[in-house]
């Protein structure tokens, strides 16, 4: 993968360039707006962005990790109030985690359903979930891990949608902290509930609805992704939507650079900086929540997720599907 550390070293030596070209204020303003706009890369967190690594940071394995400093850099918080969610089952957190993170498997909250629709999840039950894990006023940020990323990021999806702020993905997942050489914590973190958690309004641009989505498909008036594999996409997909398997984006919990980010949407003909708005889909929201993680890291704006995903545009937007490609979605 293209080099945190190189990208910076790129954009720092062309900033010092400009300014001894003798370029007026004004251009070199516009140039570091356009640079934070197109680099968000502050929402995903690092190993040494943990609290629970401070203490261990002589024991870092720099062949296996390399830190480096966000290009649009995060505000100072206290570190001490961050809270880390380790989303393994729990037969998984028990052997071994990181220090200090509290577990939230997916049979306490299933938050793969969908999103704000009857029977699906509320507001209030996120909320109280978060205040159950001590997710409070207070918190300085939310850090959350899985194995696979998938979870993490169907699950920042979910939390920002609702009003959460200061969500972060540990890149790398579980397995950078395991790289670094960090302890393996088997005991069982047991917060503490807390008692006041006000959010900012809901974010209901991030959530496309299945009318909208129709409305937009007819009309061609937005850019439609697959975030699904090809093999996937190629037995069946929504009429004119572009094909971006989000495994291009993240393998493995490990994100690509914002500079791949770009380079692969622009190579599969996905223009991020245009006005159209960018809506994705997959089958269940799992890939979807990746392709919206990435864009958003990457710097675009207007995007958002199909939740109902591809069986419910099959059922109810779609009758001209043939027999053999209703068994394939059937399966």
């Amino acid at each position: 993968m293209f080099s945190r550390t190189n990208s910076l070293q790129f954009a720092t030596s062309n900033r010092v360039g400009l300014m001894f070209a003798g370029l007026s204020s004004k251009i070199l303003s516009k140039t570091f707006q356009q640079r934070q706009y197109t680099d968000r890369s502050f929402r995903l967190a690092t190993v040494d962005d943990l609290y629970a690594a401070s203490k261990y940071q002589n024991r870092l394995k720099p062949a296996n990790y390399v830190s480096f400093r966000h290009t649009s850099e995060v505000k100072p918080r206290d570190v001490s109030k961050q809270i880390v969610i380790d989303l393994s089952h729990e037969q998984g957190y028990r052997r071994g985690h990181i220090e200090g993170a509290i577990n939230l498997p997916i049979e306490k909250f299933d938050f793969t359903r969908l999103v704000d629709v009857y029977g699906g999840i509320s507001r209030d039950e996120c909320v109280d979930v978060m205040k159950n894990l001590g997710i409070s006023d207070s918190t300085s940020e939310i850090i959350l891990y899985d194995n696979s990323g998938l979870l993490a990021c169907r699950l920042w999806f979910v939390l920002r949608y609702f009003g959460f702020s200061r969500v972060r993905i540990l890149d790398g997942g579980w397995r950078t902290w395991l790289r670094a050489g960090y302890p393996v914590s088997e005991e069982t973190v047991k917060p503490t509930p807390a008692q006041t958690l006000e959010l900012k309004p809901k974010r209901t641009h991030l959530l496309t609805k299945p009318t909208q989505m129709a409305f937009d498909v007819k009309n061609k008036t937005s850019t439609i992704v697959d975030t699904r594999r090809p093999e996937a996409y190629n037995a069946y997909h929504i009429l004119d939507s572009i094909n971006v398997p989000s495994i291009l984006l993240m393998e493995d919990a490990m994100f690509s650079s914002v500079k791949e980010i770009r380079e692969i949407c622009q190579s599969h003909g996905v223009d991020l900086d245009s006005d159209k708005k960018i809506m994705l889909y997959s089958d269940k929201g799992l890939s979807a929540c990746v392709g919206l993680f990435a864009l958003s890291m990457a710097g675009c704006d207007r995007i958002s997720v199909y939740d109902a995903g591809l069986e419910n545009w099959k059922t109810n937007f779609d009758d001209t599907l043939s027999a053999d490609i209703q068994e394939k979605l059937s399966r």
